[in-house]
């Protein structure tokens, strides 16, 4: 609804959907009042049929952010795109 909203301002509104990657994200983060959310988010799990064993880099959604900020994707719009490697296909 956002992307159909914002296009006429020629605002594009994406996103990232990411499966298992490697980071350090969650370390020194206390968890807090989980009994709250709405939504949980459930991975998937098992391996990562485009690499094995091998998670996500951080660099690879950083290559994925900047094409959709760059004018390379100029014509993409209310689109989920998923990186993670096929797992969500499982």
């Amino acid at each position: 609804m956002a992307a159909l909203e914002l296009s006429q301002y020629r605002i594009r509104v994406n996103v990232m959907c990411r499966g298992w990657f490697d980071t350090h994200i969650e370390e020194g983060k206390e968890r807090r009042h989980l009994e709250l959310l709405r939504q949980h988010t459930n991975f998937p799990e098992g391996p990562v049929p485009l690499t094995g064993e091998k998670p996500g880099q951080a660099e690879q959604a950083a290559k994925l952010a900047l094409f959709l900020a760059s004018d390379a994707s100029d014509h993409i719009t209310g689109t989920e795109i998923y990186i993670d490697g096929a797992q969500s296909l499982q």
